[in-house]
């Protein structure tokens, strides 16, 4: 019997395998915090906030916005909006739990409206459609692009296969709030715009083991091609 105290080590070679398994079936299962359809090996979006149940304070905006867990930035365009609305209830200073005014409350229901037609998207998880057969090449392409008050980048897969067959994946997309300290040029949030691109494509890299034939980051700032190309002296 081993101390008080003590932990009996494992023996060797019998380390115990956790495994979970997944009903496949029409019931979605979670991955990651992700609602995945296994029958059809789809992603789908499931407990978003609705108009019934919100309540129309600062404290209710703020709730529905953190409620959307999106880690692939896949809704990015309507998570951005509601974060902006949000800085726009903070800037009026009001109570966290004092009625939104009218305008603030169109808003509201406006952008929780978005979420009616989300419920029924549906994104293949695999990247390589089933009719394709050998890869013959890989592209990874990163667009970035900024303005008041937002900036952010999305980033695609390019697949060909040996018969011509062309298909583009969305992969993941990120997007930042402006900071609200100090007004930023256009040129500065280019190029954060642009950094985050480069931090994206560092992450694809090493969790894809870099599989890619070949990479493209886009901008449409000459200010951050020009930054690029200038080399100090």
């Amino acid at each position: 019997m081993p101390k008080t105290g003590s932990v009996p080590a494992d023996p060797v070679g019998k380390e115990e395998e956790q495994t979970k398994s997944l009903n496949v079936g029409e019931a979605p299962n979670s991955a990651l915090g992700i609602k995945w359809a296994t029958a059809s090996d789809e992603i789908i979006f499931g407990d978003l906030p609705t108009e019934k149940e919100v309540v129309f304070t600062k404290r209710g905006l703020l709730s529905a916005v953190m409620s959307v867990y999106d880690p692939l930035g896949l809704l990015s365009p309507i998570v951005t909006t509601g974060k902006m609305l949000l800085r726009s209830v903070f800037k009026r200073n009001l109570q966290w739990d004092t009625e939104l005014p009218v305008d603030l409350q169109r808003e509201f229901r406006k952008w929780l409206a978005c979420f009616k037609k989300v419920g029924e998207l549906r994104l293949p998880r695999c990247t390589m459609p089933s009719e394709f057969g050998a890869i013959k090449r890989r592209e990874l392409h990163i667009f970035c692009d900024g303005a008041l008050p937002a900036f952010g980048c999305i980033a695609y897969l390019r697949i060909i296969d040996q018969e011509g067959l062309v298909s583009i994946q969305l992969l993941i997309a990120k997007t930042r709030i402006c900071p609200k300290q100090g007004r930023l040029t256009i040129p500065r949030i280019e190029l954060s715009a642009a950094v985050l691109a480069a931090r994206i494509l560092v992450t694809l890299r090493r969790e894809l083991n870099d599989c890619f034939d070949d990479v493209y980051l886009w901008s449409d700032s000459t200010a951050v091609l020009a930054y690029l190309k200038n080399v100090q002296t």
